[in-house]
């Protein structure tokens, strides 16, 4: 029972450790972003130069002729790569600059308004619960069929099912489809309303998430179920072909068709992830104006477009930026927990149970950073979007953005500087 405790001081100091690391990010997110750039552009060239010596000395190896091999070749292609990623971070230095300002921004979000955390631990409590009754229902639902033996002396039977019976059961599991992708985009709204509420108000010291609790309930429900409809389609197709990919691969007989669904369901993949991110930005543009969804969903594509160098420097920058604190709250939190239970069990004489306490340091400490990265990337794409929105709005009355979090208001008067 003493070990309870321990994992509770361990996952305590893993949401400080992620706090502490919310705190650095407002003033260390440039110099983090910088050295992951330089030290992409340094290992393509350091990849490229051992490459190219690896196959020099195995051209000297085969009877003294010089031979080109594909060592050689792959070398170029990394210093190829060295130098357009080089030039490409010259060209978009002041893209990168608003990316480091908005980063910072987020984590002042997240500083300010730590309910926030929360949030995300809630919808997943409530997708447990849902979960779980979910199963109950679908159970009762499956034994309502008629029961029937597979084969006489056989002891374990099964159900067949009417079409009545048949079609419920598809409809129950769609359901289960449509309500999990409700949850995660009322989830989505509701902290896009809030970073949005967040950066236009200017008393950023004021709660906001119950207000916008209650414009997801009353004003933008709707918006949302339709939404998480789309998304639920999709999932739902996909679901199928891999059911149809599962028993092809279980007959083994036709290997063009397995290709087929293969192909099928790479498509499927890249279409839901193309409907999850105007979903994402569709939520966040409602937010801002309350437009319904259809509208929001093409003002936003088109708002995507228009910004593209800011919003795909931010898609490609943004994931490893996030894997990379991940990995490092973790890291860090699994190391303490280990001094600690370490040291506990030496006293208890029971040092065999360190091992299994790690892997549960590791696992609690890798979903908390999950929580932290999780809001702090929605925030960060949340503050993104209302920048270009807002700059739009002001460039009309020929202005900058004027309500913008500080970070952001020093990235724009270093432009006017200079």
């Amino acid at each position: 029972q003493a070990y309870y405790y321990v994992i509770i001081i361990v996952y305590i100091i893993s949401v400080l450790i992620g706090l502490i690391f919310m705190f650095f990010i407002k003033r260390l997110a440039g110099c983090c972003i910088w050295v992951i750039l330089i030290f992409l552009v340094l290992s393509m060239a350091v990849g490229g130069f051992i490459l190219f010596n690896k196959a020099q000395s195995q051209e000297k190896e085969i009877d003294g002729q010089s031979r080109s091999s594909t060592t050689k070749y792959v070398s170029y292609g990394l210093w190829a790569g060295a130098i357009i990623a080089a030039l490409m971070i010259f060209c978009l230095f002041r893209q990168i600059q608003l990316l480091v300002a908005v980063l910072e921004s987020a984590a002042i979000f997240v500083n300010q308004e730590g309910v926030s955390l929360l949030a995300p631990v809630l919808l997943f409590f409530i997708k447990v619960i849902f979960t779980a009754a979910w199963i109950v229902s679908f159970i009762y639902l499956f034994s309502t069929g008629t029961p029937k033996l597979k084969k006489k002396g056989y002891p374990i039977g099964g159900i067949t099912w009417d079409n009545h019976h048949r079609e419920m059961v598809y409809y129950h599991l769609f359901g289960y489809y449509w309500i999990s992708c409700f949850l995660v985009s009322f989830f989505e709204f509701v902290m896009a309303s809030a970073v949005s509420i967040w950066y236009f108000l200017q008393d950023r010291s004021k709660s906001i998430f119950g207000i916008s609790v209650f414009r997801g309930l009353f004003y933008h429900f709707g918006s949302i179920a339709f939404g998480s409809l789309i998304l639920a389609v999709i999932k739902f197709i996909k679901a199928i072909f891999d059911y149809i990919h599962t028993q092809l691969e279980v007959l083994r007989e036709n290997g063009q068709m397995q290709i087929l669904t293969k192909i099928t369901g790479c498509c499927m993949d890249f279409f839901e992830r193309f409907v999850k991110f105007i979903n994402n930005h569709a939520y966040i543009h409602i937010a801002l104006t309350g437009d319904s969804f259809c509208t929001s969903a093409y003002n936003g594509f088109c708002l995507i477009m228009r910004n593209g160098l800011r919003f795909g420097l931010s898609a490609g920058i943004l994931p490893w930026f996030c894997f990379l604190s991940k990995v490092g709250i973790t890291t860090i939190s699994t190391i303490s927990g280990y001094f600690i239970v370490n040291a506990f069990a030496e006293k208890q004489n029971a040092v065999e149970e360190v091992g299994g306490m790690v892997i549960i340091f590791g696992i609690g400490s890798y979903i908390v950073s999950s929580i932290f990265m999780s809001v702090w990337s929605m925030s960060a794409q949340t503050i993104l979007h209302c920048f270009c929105v807002d700059e739009e709005i002001q460039n009309k009355k020929g202005s900058r953005a004027a309500k913008a979090p500080q970070p952001i208001r020093d990235y724009m008067h270093s432009l006017e500087t200079n």
